[in-house]
């Protein structure tokens, strides 16, 4: 008899954020199929956050009781406990976990130590995993702790803390999870094969195979839109960057990856920087895991943010990929001021673009300061770019609260006077102001809302054929030219 290890499929959920060991075979669209399960895995994602769990709820919970095995990793941790405090809302969840979830911002790279020797982690005292979450255990009552995790930062600047990394039930039938990769460990692998039975791994894998395989046919989360993949004639790596933190450029990024996943192209999306949450609605929409080369290393001024060295970070994506978004950090310039040319270390966007020759899509906001502001950012900016060669292919005005204003025309000709192809994204009315990656965000209907916008209101076409014209200029169409050589990179690795 098959053994079933499902993986919840839901509005809000990320099923592909992380392999889960390659053991998922059995995906959970409907209620009734939690009850066919052996093992239910709740995934990352922003299921609590997206409240859209409410119909599965019940039956979760009867599961549990009923002797069902369950194991929530992050957003699915947090979903099996008794709350999660926001900055803004207090969210009721499932309380078979006696712990409760408050802000706390990690996106470290670290080990668990394990302190108890329950099932699935008998054998193991120490685990690398990595932290992508906004909330974490505050709280917890009638609870094995099982894990720690000892982070160097937290909360952007902060000095690390110890972390409640793992926690079960007294049964050990309900296991909660807050960091990823963990259940990826080959013993904890074993563990769970050795309690459900699982003799055959090889062909338990072909199964999790074809679970990925139909997951990733479909763009975002119960669409109905499939994807039929083709491929595009050459590799291309494109940056989003922005004057300023807060222009949109998550949304973009979003939008951008979304539609040319939809065109059926390989996207893969990478951050510079360490906050990995800012691709997460990215990789919602696309369904690709996060990796160790997610997020790019740059210099601050007392510490490096980021995970793999930019050289590799693109060589593995392009290997992969067809088309590689890099999400840049902040506003474009954050960072000069500490630039060093004595070293390989990238220390801002602008000299990310300068280093590997990447073309970029320029994004800006009325937002902050309205439609004149931007107007006047948008002039100093591409002046200040052009004087290092570094002009966008694109700009792109985001969340525009009016689309009549005279300003557009004056934008559109300083454009034009530089080169580059201007878009006016209008502000859409159904997002709240506060739609934020690392705040409280709806990722369904915002990586909706940016899918929408940026396939009608964005020449996709017109920024492919540029970025073509842009590489070759400095034959980079591989980025091969601008890779360091490949012994370097392996000493590297």
């Amino acid at each position: 008899m098959c053994v079933r290890i499902g993986i919840l499929y839901i509005k809000g959920s990320m099923p592909l954020y992380e392999n889960f060991g390659n053991l998922p075979n059995y995906i959970v669209r409907k209620c009734d199929d939690i009850y066919r399960c052996d093992m239910l895995i709740v995934p990352p994602g922003y299921i609590v956050e997206t409240c859209l769990f409410s119909e599965f709820s019940k039956h979760i919970i009867s599961y549990y009781e009923k002797g069902g095995l369950i194991v929530g990793v992050c957003s699915g941790f947090q979903l099996l406990s008794r709350s999660v405090m926001t900055r803004i809302r207090t969210i009721d969840c499932l309380g078979i976990l006696d712990v409760t979830f408050s802000p706390l911002i990690c996106t470290d790279v670290t080990y668990i130590d394990i302190l108890q020797d329950i099932w699935m982690f008998k054998g193991v005292r120490k685990i690398r995993a990595f932290h992508a979450h906004t909330f974490a255990p505050s709280f917890t009552g009638r609870v094995k702790i099982v894990g720690v995790s000892r982070p160097d930062r937290v909360n952007y600047f902060e000095r690390g803390r110890p972390i409640i990394a793992i926690v079960s039930d007294k049964e050990e039938r309900c296991i909660g999870i807050l960091p990823h990769s963990v259940l990826d460990n080959t013993e904890i692998v074993k563990n769970i094969c050795e309690k459900l039975g699982i003799k055959d791994i090889d062909k338990h894998r072909e199964a999790n195979r074809e679970l990925v395989r139909e997951i990733r046919s479909e763009l975002g989360v119960c669409t109905g839109m499939h994807v039929r993949e083709r491929e595009h004639p050459c590799k291309i790596v494109l940056c989003v960057t922005s004057t300023m933190t807060s222009d949109g450029k998550t949304f973009i990024t979003t939008g951008l990856s979304s539609v040319l996943r939809m065109r059926g192209l390989r996207v893969y999306v990478l951050k510079l920087g360490g906050d990995v949450r800012d691709v997460h609605p990215s990789l919602y929409m696309i369904k690709e895991p996060v990796k160790e080369y997610t997020t790019i290393k740059i210099r601050g001024r007392s510490r490096t943010y980021g995970w793999s060295d930019p050289d590799i970070a693109i060589r593995k994506a392009l290997s992969e990929h067809d088309v590689i978004i890099v999400e840049g950090v902040m506003g474009i310039l954050t960072g000069e001021s500490y630039r060093r040319d004595d070293t390989d270390d990238i220390f801002s966007t602008l000299h990310f673009l300068e280093r590997y020759h990447v073309p970029h899509i320029l994004v800006l906001s009325p937002t902050m300061g309205g439609i004149e502001d931007a107007y006047v950012r948008l002039r100093a900016y591409l002046e200040y770019l052009n004087t290092h060669d570094a002009l966008p292919v694109a700009v792109i005005l985001n969340r525009c609260y009016d689309v009549e204003s005279p300003y557009l025309e004056k934008m559109y000709e300083i454009c034009m006077k530089y080169g580059v192809s201007f878009y006016v994204v209008p502000e859409d009315r159904r997002l709240p102001r506060e739609s934020h990656p690392e705040i409280d965000l709806d990722v369904d209907r915002y990586s909706m809302c940016a899918l929408e916008l940026v396939n009608k209101y964005v020449d996709i076409d017109d920024i492919l054929n540029k970025c073509v014209r842009y590489l070759k200029r400095f034959d980079s169409v591989t980025m091969e030219g601008k890779l360091k050589n490949e012994e370097s990179i392996r000493s590297k690795e």
